[in-house]
């Protein structure tokens, strides 16, 4: 019996300086690095989200070298976004940037720094690329819009302007809203 006390008290003691040293050698709060108020919660390299439409065929899709999800505003940055928008009976509308911002919700995609827009030539379609920069494009409603310099080519026709809005839905619409300059052949 006595045998048996004393390695009880032994593993009592032992537990008890064990617990001690644990609470000893955590870090408080305070010695703990500060995390960044706007730093990424999570990030994926190789990004890719395609949107169906109701018939379970692809509507647009959106691919990034890299994407950083914020939760301090919910934004997403992507970096070399590449926006396609898929047109039934005509080819797609691919839009790229330098970079690319989703805010809240979704809904929305900024591209930022140079973008470019293609759409390449398909039976009654003739090729059309536009030029411009820091476009906002509402995917859901097929429709975009810059205040930036724009330039509308439809080989070997070239247009210019100020500002533009398009609508790649069906009628496609794209209006360019000031200074407008030309050259056609």
């Amino acid at each position: 019996m006595p045998r048996n006390f004393f390695i009880y008290i032994i593993l009592v003691a032992l537990l008890v300086v064990s617990w001690r040293l644990m609470l000893l050698s955590e870090p408080t709060l305070s010695d703990r690095a500060a995390v960044p108020e706007h730093s990424p919660d999570y990030f994926s390299r190789g990004y890719s989200k395609v949107e169906m439409d109701v018939n379970g065929k692809p509507k647009n899709r959106i691919v990034a070298d890299k994407v950083m999800h914020f939760s301090d505003n919910d934004t997403s940055e992507l970096e070399r976004p590449v926006m396609t928008l898929y047109k039934p009976d005509a080819a797609p509308w691919i839009i790229r940037s330098e970079t690319g911002t989703v805010p809240a919700g979704g809904r929305d995609l900024y591209l930022n720094g140079k973008v470019n827009i293609h759409r390449k030539q398909m039976a009654n379609y003739k090729t059309i690329i536009i030029n411009t920069s820091n476009l906002h494009v509402k995917p859901e409603q097929e429709y975009a819009e810059t205040n930036a310099w724009t330039e509308l080519i439809m080989p070997p026709n070239r247009t210019t302007g100020i500002g533009m809005q398009a609508n790649f839905g069906d009628p496609l619409l794209i209006k360019l809203l000031a200074d407008v300059r030309g050259k056609y052949e």
